[in-house]
């Protein structure tokens, strides 16, 4: 081993350093291992849009006998790369989302459900978005009436947790045998300061409690772009 000799340092606590202005203290984001997606970000599910994996639907399941693909036909708009096409054999076929490690619910919560839906066969029917513990014991559920058509529409519900569950699931199971597509499920929890698509409560609170004087976004590498 190579040694290195010994230093002697020398501090005078009585002299101060150069000043540090107020303005110089803030926060800085950067977006590594979900702390963005699945962390500040108060979205509920992981894999949204169906864009994490060209070839298969990552975290989605399916529920009962219902077949899932991934396709890239009659999309949203521009930006929207792929979606779900579900068929169901039977009512209570449908998809299942494992979120983020597991969805965290609490008792008396109220939470808010959405997704957009067409259909070749303009389907009208039931779909029922169902909050569900660790077991998929179902904690909370909603019954939306659906006209599916050939364009895409969006449906939205709020529903109310009637346990506390960690690890759980969310399902969205429709009501009679159809093929239909389905985009951009989402499932928010109450926000910070109420706003729509906002942050996680309390770490956003944490964050505000510093009074930054500014933050740096983006940081990181996530956000710049994939190799090509």
């Amino acid at each position: 081993p190579m040694l290195v000799a010994a230093q002697d340092f020398k501090f005078n606590l009585g002299q101060r350093g150069p000043e540090i202005y107020e303005d110089y203290y803030g926060i800085f984001f950067e977006e590594l291992s979900h702390s963005g997606e699945g962390g500040l970000y108060a979205e509920l599910i992981q894999n949204r849009s169906f864009e994490d994996n060209t070839s298969s639907p990552d975290h989605w399941t399916a529920v009962g006998s219902a077949t899932l693909t991934l396709t890239t036909d009659n999309m949203m708009n521009a930006n929207q790369g792929h979606a779900l096409g579900l068929t169901a054999t039977a009512a209570g076929d449908g998809i299942r989302n494992d979120g983020f490690w597991g969805i965290c619910y609490a008792s008396g919560e109220t939470y808010k459900a959405s997704f957009w839906i067409r259909s070749d066969s303009e389907w009208n029917g039931t779909v029922t978005a169902k909050l569900l513990d660790s077991s998929a014991n179902a904690i909370g559920q909603a019954d939306i009436a659906v006209e599916a058509g050939t364009a895409w529409k969006q449906y939205t519900a709020t529903i109310t947790a009637t346990a506390t569950a960690v690890g759980g699931y969310f399902d969205l199971c429709l009501g009679s045998a159809t093929t239909v597509e389905l985009d951009m499920v989402s499932l928010f929890p109450p926000t910070f300061k109420n706003r729509e698509h906002g942050m996680r409560p309390d770490l956003a609170n944490m964050l505000w409690q510093l009074h930054p004087k500014f933050m740096r976004f983006p940081g990181g590498c996530f956000v710049e772009g994939q190799e090509s």
